[in-house]
């Protein structure tokens, strides 16, 4: 799964347009990653909200429920950037572009009625369009609401009244927010003492304002993903095992949504070389896919420090090593590992988005420098600038990959829960 841009699936053709799976929580992440890319601080506010959706989705009944409200969080503001705002209404843009895309009905009238858009949508002269979408009032709805509204501009957590303030301040007194605020605020104020009362009936105790904040121990069946700042391993909740395959429960994903699958099979070594390099590239990615800045750099136990975002800086400075120095002959030192700090790249995997974008620019430049050079090479023995033949430099990231994917499958099990080739 790709994390490069936004992606148009067309879910009319997989079976889904009624609701949500594993699947559809991945592409919306990979859809939101792409489309806020140019807001950084809108990003930030969607990975903070996704966060809370994850405790709260302890409120919920079902898988399918649960699927959902990870997948709106991650899409409720993707009406915001220039390609999707028509209206300059995001729930009502943002639900439409998914429409036009054959997103789930359900999913896409999520958005468009989140955090009581209606009130808005009056006073903007838009509740007749908005009304195309069925408006639900239930635990799902009530918990993407607040995890909106517990959540501040950058991501800060905050309470639903400190949030509405914050709101009235930015918007000013003349907005349509702050013209319908005698009716949307007792509106938000109810869904938050609706969702903390599910929190507390599902067994949190103590909990106040923003909830989402509050450093909870969740009990048995709680994905990990669900603890907000909790980095220590002692007395973690075990995540659920999950797959994101409804074919297989032993791969990642089905396979018309496997990348790696092709209908041209290999022939001859170099093609099967190369094909097996690929597939560990895109395993590695797909491995990734989903998570936030935190949950990347979440490391394993102690004293180790490998984490997700780790073994893709160290990825990076590997192709770089053995592409760039060892067979094209450049002179290029390491981006992450020093002199007085061998294990940089590990070390230096900490949860800050920056670092995190950071570490994915700095591999897939080095992946394509080094399938370029490949390309410019025909012969599997010829040697490249130290001596070392383009055959063994293959087999050796194939060993490289293989070893680190595996690392990968346990690191990403324990962050929520999913396994699969």
């Amino acid at each position: 799964m790709s994390a490069r841009g936004p992606s148009r699936p067309d879910f009319r053709s997989t079976g889904t347009t009624g609701g949500a799976g594993p699947v559809v929580v991945c592409r919306a992440w990979d859809l939101a990653r792409g489309l806020l890319a140019g807001l950084p601080r809108r990003w930030r506010h969607t990975v903070a909200v996704a966060h809370c959706a994850a405790l709260l989705t302890r409120t919920l009944g079902s898988a399918e429920e649960r699927d959902l409200l990870s997948a709106a969080a991650w899409l409720h503001d993707i009406g915001y950037p220039e390609p999707v705002a028509e209206t300059g209404f995001h729930p009502f843009d943002g639900a439409d572009y998914l429409r036009r895309h054959g997103w789930p009905p359900r999913l896409v009238a999520l958005v468009a009625h989140h955090s009581g858009a209606i009130f808005v949508a009056r006073a903007r002269g838009l509740a007749e369009a908005l009304h195309a979408y069925p408006r639900e009032q239930t635990a799902l709805s009530d918990a993407l609401t607040y995890a909106d509204q517990t959540t501040g501009p950058t991501g800060e957590r905050l309470t639903v009244r400190d949030r509405m303030a914050d709101m009235l301040r930015r918007h000013g007194s003349g907005s349509p927010n702050a013209r319908v605020h005698h009716e949307r605020g007792p509106y938000l104020l109810a869904v938050a003492a609706r969702v903390e009362q599910r929190l507390r009936a599902a067994g949190f105790a103590h909990l106040g304002e923003p909830a989402c904040d509050i450093p909870v121990t969740p009990g048995p069946g709680v994905p990990d993903h669900a603890r907000m700042s909790r980095h220590e391993p002692t007395n973690e909740p075990t995540a659920t095992r999950w797959s994101g395959s409804t074919a297989h429960p032993d791969m990642w994903v089905d396979p018309h949504d496997d990348p790696r699958e092709s209908a041209d099979q290999p022939v001859g070594e170099r093609a099967t070389l190369l094909d097996y390099l690929r597939r560990y590239r895109l395993t590695l990615e797909m491995k990734c896919t989903g998570l936030d800045a935190e949950q990347l750099a979440r490391r394993s136990v102690p004293p180790s420090t490998m984490s997700l975002l780790g073994l893709l800086r160290h990825l990076a400075d590997v192709e770089r090593h053995w592409f760039r120095q060892e067979l094209a002959g450049q002179h290029a030192p390491r981006r992450y590992r020093v002199a007085d700090d061998r294990d940089g790249d590990f070390n230096g995997a900490v949860a800050d988005p920056d670092v995190v974008d950071d570490a994915w620019r700095a591999w897939r430049a080095e992946v394509a420098f080094a399938e370029e050079v490949v390309a410019g090479i025909a012969d599997l023995g010829t040697r490249g600038a130290t001596g070392v033949p383009l055959r063994d430099v293959l087999v050796h990231m194939i060993e490289e990959y293989a070893r680190h994917c595996g690392h990968a499958d346990l690191l990403r099990e324990r962050i929520d829960g999913r396994v699969g080739q």
